[in-house]
């Protein structure tokens, strides 16, 4: 019996001291991840728009905690934050530490928003870091009224969770209501929801969505607005589209539904493209560049230029009582085959439009008949197009593209012009 005890009681041991290691251990890995916010990687660039500055860390056997400044520079000016944090890394079952942490405007900044605000604008939250690594936060922001000079705003309490991993980073964020009133106006927006998702360990895709339920004016309502950009990288190309849909708007005796226009850039050379973006950030927005990144950013321009893209409008949409509206077009730069590198020879465009209804008089539909820009079906007035290696067709019958030719020719030159700038200026 005395046996048994005793290794019963070295067993507690042993998962005590487990147990205060790996405590000990995720205090130690969660101290070099705070550390390294301030230490750039190797390759990262350091002139990033967000700095981590005056980090000071407190660890403790089960706790730690520490705050810093973080600081957003654009191209005028300088905003500064307190960041302050504790971490309870006691290993649990359901996670290896829990923290929190709040965020406060500092300097000219905090002082405006104070002057308005009548107190500090704080933001908080609380998560937790899961034994793998990744973390996950909710995000409280408080409650914000505002009256000045006859005006006012009214912006409820929201919420929002981030997670974050090495694979992925993942921001879902809620407004139930805000209400700005002033000078006969009003202006009501209920329901926004913002969503972003972003693929950390390859950045071949990223998605963002901004969706309104309802905003009501003074002038007129509109319901279920939403925004959408994604993003996703396909081999040695990116693709990139905006969606931008609207259920209805009414305002001014109309009414209008089912508007949405989506915009397409396809088949950009992903690898000039980042190296487009990295001249950016390093130079302040191509604002001062070095001899090395001009020659890096005319050379990213060219490649892009010579591999070919797409953009366009898939998808245009919309309808009124009695009427409506639908087109798309694309435009495709092949990619350069030998000597045959001028847009003349390269562009190939498309496209076609329906009018429907009452959106066009019978004076402009028989205009536009008239002059063979569009062909009436019923009541319904269409038009097409398609350009190709100097031939332009609308409604298939084959027109002068003379005017096409020499537009495209005048880019072509403005565009070596400004290449040529672009690498040989001092």
């Amino acid at each position: 019996m005395k046996n048994k005890l005793l290794v019963f009681g070295a067993a507690l041991l042993l998962v005590a001291a487990l147990w205060v290691g790996l405590g000990w251990r995720t205090g130690v890995k969660v101290e070099e991840a705070v550390k390294s916010w301030s230490t750039p990687a190797a390759g990262a660039s350091a002139r990033s728009a967000w700095k981590v500055m005056d980090l000071k860390h407190s660890r403790g056997l089960f706790a730690s905690s520490g705050e810093f400044h973080l600081v957003y520079t654009d191209a005028q000016d300088s905003y500064p934050f307190l960041v302050a944090y504790s971490v309870d890394h006691k290993a649990l079952p359901t996670g290896a530490a829990r923290f929190s942490w709040l965020l406060l405007p500092e300097g000219p900044l905090a002082v405006e928003l104070k002057s308005v605000l009548g107190a500090d604008l704080k933001l908080t939250g609380e998560g937790s870091i899961a034994y793998g690594g990744g973390l996950v936060s909710d995000i409280r922001v408080p409650q914000v009224s505002i009256r000045k000079s006859g005006a006012s705003w009214s912006i409820v309490a929201s919420t929002g969770t981030v997670l974050f991993d090495t694979k992925r980073l993942e921001l879902q964020w809620k407004l139930d209501k805000l209400v700005m009133r002033g000078h006969g106006q009003a202006f009501e927006v209920q329901g926004t929801a913002v969503s972003i998702d972003v693929d950390n360990e390859t950045r071949g895709k990223a998605f963002a969505r901004l969706a309104v339920a309802q905003i009501d004016t003074s002038l007129g309502t509109l319901e279920g607005l939403d925004l959408t950009a994604e993003s996703r990288r396909n081999g040695d190309r990116f693709d990139t589209s905006v969606t931008q849909s609207v259920r209805k708007i009414e305002g001014g005796g109309q009414e209008f539904s089912n508007l949405q226009i989506k915009w397409e850039l396809n088949g950009l050379h992903a690898e000039s493209v980042e190296k487009l973006v990295l001249v950016a950030q390093e130079s302040g927005e191509m604002k001062s560049l070095t001899s090395k990144e001009r020659k890096m950013a005319a050379e990213a321009v060219e490649t892009v230029l010579s591999k070919g893209f797409s953009f366009g409008i898939p998808t245009l949409t919309g309808s009124a009582k009695n009427a409506g509206v639908e087109g798309a077009f694309t435009v495709t730069v092949m990619p350069a085959q030998g000597a045959q590198t001028a847009l003349v020879d390269r562009l190939r465009s498309t496209g076609k439009a329906a009018v429907r209804g009452a959106l066009l008089s019978p004076e402009q539909r028989e205009a536009a008949a008239g002059s063979g820009l569009a062909v009436v079906q019923g009541d319904t007035l269409t038009t097409s197009f398609e350009y190709a290696k100097g031939v332009l067709k609308v409604n298939s019958r084959v027109l002068d593209a003379t005017f096409v030719d020499e537009a495209l020719a005048k880019v072509d030159s403005e565009m070596q012009a400004a290449l040529n700038a672009l690498k040989q200026k001092r």
